[in-house]
């Protein structure tokens, strides 16, 4: 389980980049469980030397950022109160 800090749940919150996987643990959005725990651990570590480690982060940051580009997304278009299509 990935066990987010009082200052990273507020940071991913505020920028809608935290939900709740089916079993109800706190994950990035577009991710799971265990690509939270890699991507967040490589972003506590900061920087690595190995070049495989930091493709994998960028495939996961891509993942995730294209996730939460789409769900807030979604988000907005659920709140249009005259959408174009209505």
């Amino acid at each position: 389980m990935c066990d987010f800090t009082n200052e990273e749940r507020k940071a991913l919150t505020a920028t809608r980049s935290i939900t709740r996987d089916e079993q109800g643990r706190e994950v990035l959005v577009g991710l799971t469980e265990r690509e939270t725990i890699r991507y967040m651990g490589y972003v506590r570590r900061g920087r690595s030397g190995l070049k495989a480690e930091r493709e994998m982060h960028k495939h996961l940051e891509e993942k995730h950022e294209y996730a939460r580009i789409e769900a807030i997304g979604i988000e907005h278009t659920l709140e249009m109160r005259n959408p174009p299509w209505a």
